[in-house]
């Protein structure tokens, strides 16, 4: 597994990680906002963007485990991570399986487990089928080079029942969670996910979706919790 990936800006560094359909691509301004100060390596997940697809499932724990490798093939012994949706689940695996690895953790839009999504939410990703496929084509597909196998994949693991609790008590690294306001989750479960961790902080982004999240004032409380001592 080699994952295509790109490195912006100097300093520490930084591994950006995007959300389902997205890509390296799709992150707009806030890659080269963030790579003012550091030292980004923005990624392209499996069978996403450029990244080739493999036989396996796309879970966050084995995705989490190519960004260990990614991070050993670059000699880099210690990083921030932030994650994306989809990013954020793969950056959560990323702090609890490979702890040594990960200085500052930031986790965008994911809930730790399916039923922190509200009930609306779960109706909709038990709903991804091929019609959806066909909608988001126009949107995504030009980002990716086999849009029907990503789409399938990504359509049949949100489907799949799961419980990170136990990872995320694990988790040694400060935490930032970001969560929009409307971002599709149960209202209590941002302030239950933070009572989980060791070290946390959470920011909830007024009047923001799942989809609307990266607003203004990201970067600037992702930067400062990132250079905070």
């Amino acid at each position: 597994m080699r994952l295509y990936h790109e490195i912006h800006g100097t300093g520490f560094p930084l591994v950006l990680i995007h959300g389902a359909f997205g890509s390296t691509a799709t992150l707009g301004d806030i890659l080269p906002a963030l790579a003012a100060s550091r030292r980004v390596i923005a990624v392209d997940l499996q069978g996403h963007g450029r990244t080739p697809d493999v036989d396996r499932p796309m879970q966050s724990e084995t995705m989490a485990d190519d960004i260990a490798d990614l991070l050993s093939e670059l000699n880099i012994e210690r990083a921030d991570v932030m994650g994306y949706s989809l990013g954020g689940g793969v950056a959560l695996h990323v702090a609890s399986r490979h702890p040594g690895l990960v200085n500052k953790l930031v986790i965008v839009s994911r809930a730790y487990k399916r039923r922190g999504w509200s009930d609306e939410t779960l109706a909709q990703m038990d709903q991804m089928g091929p019609a959806v496929g066909e909608m988001l084509k126009p949107h995504f597909a030009p980002h990716h080079k086999n849009w029907p196998t990503l789409f399938a994949k990504v359509a049949e693991g949100i489907k799949v029942d799961y419980d990170w609790t136990a990872g995320v008590r694990d988790i040694r690294a400060p935490t930032l969670l970001v969560f929009g306001s409307a971002d599709g989750v149960r209202a209590e479960h941002p302030r239950e996910f933070l009572g989980l961790l060791r070290d946390g902080r959470l920011e909830i982004v007024p009047g923001a979706t799942h989809m609307t999240v990266f607003t203004p004032i990201i970067v600037p409380t992702v930067t400062a919790f990132l250079d905070a001592p």
